[in-house]
């Protein structure tokens, strides 16, 4: 997918490289990172069965070259720290 923020040609003709902030996947976790990681580039952090997310879930590459938040990965925690009555409400099995 083209995205005009990755191809900034300068005025005399010359491109300009941009930061590349690497992979941001945890330990027990995986991002999904549709347009690479450069500048301007959205990850989604998710995790494996049994862990799940602290930090920031969405993050964004920036101009420095790293990520906007530290996520991890955490074994036993409930996700997104929501308090226990909404938990229990989100985890009922629909039928």
């Amino acid at each position: 997918m083209y995205n005009p923020l990755r191809n900034i040609m300068n005025t005399d003709g010359s491109r300009t490289n941009l930061a590349d902030c690497g992979d941001p996947t945890p330990s027990n976790g995986q991002a999904n990172i549709p347009d690479g990681t450069q500048f301007g580039s959205i990850a989604v952090i998710s995790c494996k069965p049994g862990y799940t997310v602290q930090g920031n879930a969405l993050l964004k590459c920036l101009s420095t070259g790293r990520w906007s938040g530290n996520t991890s990965c955490v074994a036993g925690k409930e996700p997104f720290n929501l308090p226990k009555t909404l938990y229990v409400f989100l985890s009922q099995k629909r039928s």
